[in-house]
């Protein structure tokens, strides 16, 4: 146990499935959520939350009994026993937006506990403690260890993954001025899924891989293509999902069309975020952060989604090669959090 009772974490926003990879795939996107953490009075609440930015006040009155949980989580797995806890939150991942707003709570809530109470603890201990709160680890991955993921749970319900660089893309993060509660989007799934649209998505998925470890610019960027004119239009081609995006359209109106419309502007591909109705899209190779096609394929996304009765706001941004970092915080009679 280190002696500091304060830290600050920094944890990213994610973006999960990435299109046909439903579940499996996700990358950290450098947008983060700052918390300060520290040890409460004696006789405290178990759980004490300040918070700011996106929701503040949803998360002042509500966060308590969800971030109660991340600790019992880990209580229960490493054996460890937590005071009551303080959390001055500075939320700057939008709630319900299919960026990871949950598996972010969870990873830096876990990274200060390890930090305070239990430096031993190494990630799949973590993973497992996160594990108990949100089942299915595809976002809270990458959120501990940055970068592209590919993450599954194995035969007793314990996750494995494997961490890769992530691949110089740059994004275009569009966030609906709208929610979608992960549990309404998963009720909106087929409980089964055909032959032909399983080998879809698989045969997708490896290539989505396979051009994501190879995007141009990159360290691995000797891409050999067969059957695509260049890269975008073979990231094109692997991000086309049959298995969860069609089924969430009414989750998501304005989506399909603002998709098109991005794609025939030039983007090199478009994706739902997580269960949405946030939409990623990674632009062409090598465009300057001052480029028309940027603004234009901005402009496009924006009427389309207008359309549809849906104001939008965009984000520029990339992936984080950075997962959740941790570092000692000012103390309060020392001049405050930074």
């Amino acid at each position: 146990m280190v002696e500091a009772r304060r830290v600050r974490v920094e944890v990213p926003a994610t973006t999960g499935n990435l299109g046909p990879a439903f579940d499996v795939l996700g990358m950290a996107v450098e947008l983060r959520n700052v918390m300060i953490v520290e040890e409460a009075a004696p006789g405290a609440r178990p759980i004490m939350v300040v918070a700011r930015g996106y929701s503040a006040d949803e998360l002042t009155i509500n966060a308590e009994r969800f971030l109660g949980r991340v600790v019992e989580a880990l209580e229960d797995v490493a054996h460890v026993r937590v005071p009551p806890l303080l959390f001055e939150m500075d939320n700057r991942i939008p709630l319900r937006r299919g960026l990871g707003s949950s598996a972010a709570a969870i990873v830096g809530t876990l990274a200060a506990l390890r930090y305070l109470f239990a430096p031993e603890l190494d990630d799949l201990t973590m993973l497992r403690a996160a594990h108990r709160v949100e089942g299915h680890p595809d976002q809270v991955v990458p959120a501990l260890v940055g970068g592209l993921t590919a993450s599954i749970l194995d035969g007793s319900g314990s996750p494995m993954f494997v961490r890769f660089a992530p691949p110089p893309l740059q994004l275009l993060v569009v966030v609906p001025d709208r929610e979608v509660a992960t549990t309404a989007a998963r009720k909106v799934l087929p409980e089964s899924i055909g032959f032909a649209v399983a080998v879809h998505n698989i045969g997708r998925t490896a290539l989505l891989l396979a051009a994501l470890l190879q995007t141009p610019g990159g360290s691995n960027s000797d891409l050999a293509l067969g059957g695509a004119d260049d890269w975008s239009n073979m990231l094109r081609t692997a991000l086309d999902d049959r298995m969860h995006e069609p089924f969430r359209d009414e989750l998501n109106p304005g989506y399909r069309k603002a998709r098109k419309a991005a794609l025939d502007t030039g983007a090199a591909g478009v994706f739902l975020s997580g269960s949405g109705p946030t939409t990623i899209v990674v632009l062409p190779p090598f465009t300057p952060p001052d480029s028309p096609l940027r603004t234009a394929i901005a402009d496009a996304m924006i009427v389309a989604f207008r359309k549809a009765g849906v104001a939008v706001s965009i984000l520029n941004t990339v992936p984080a090669a950075e997962g959740v970092r941790v570092s000692l915080a000012s103390p309060r009679s020392a001049g405050g959090d930074n």
